[in-house]
Formats: C-alpha cells, structure tokens, sequence
C-alpha cells in the first residue's frame, strides 16, 4: 500500500499503460499519490509526470523511483 489509503494496482496501471500508449510516450498523472502509475510508465519505457499535492507522498513516489532505477541499472549490467 505504501502509505496511500486507496492505492491502485500495479497490474491495472500496466495494462492500462500498455494500451494507450507507445514507448517513448509521456503519461501525465495528475494526482500521483504513492507513484504507481510513474513507477509502471518507468518499468515499461515511457516518459511520465507526477503530479501530487503531498509532500509525504512524493518522497514515497521518489523512494519508489530510485529503487526502479537501481534495479534497471543492475538488469542491465547482467
């Protein structure tokens, strides 16, 4: 749930994603909560805008982020 009362699923975002959108894409998320959607554009190869209010929750959506990031980068070096 990552602190977020009303998160919305990963699978969801992704398929979502995936079908209104082409890699290299920018998607807009103008209420970003926790960063789920920001998160599934950077797994899948699109561009994204997180937009939330919350200071709180853009840490959490940072933490996320880099997380991702660190995975992508040692994917890569394998």
């Amino acid at each position: 749930r990552n602190g977020h009362p009303a998160p919305f699923p990963e699978e969801l975002i992704y398929r979502l994603i995936k079908f209104y959108s082409y890699k290299g894409n920018t998607v807009l998320d103008m209420f970003g909560g926790t960063g789920t959607v920001a998160v599934v554009a950077a797994k899948n190869g699109r561009e994204f805008i997180h937009i939330d209010i919350s200071e709180e929750y853009c840490k959490v959506t940072q933490k996320r982020l880099n997380k991702v990031m660190e995975e992508s980068t040692q994917t890569k070096l394998l």
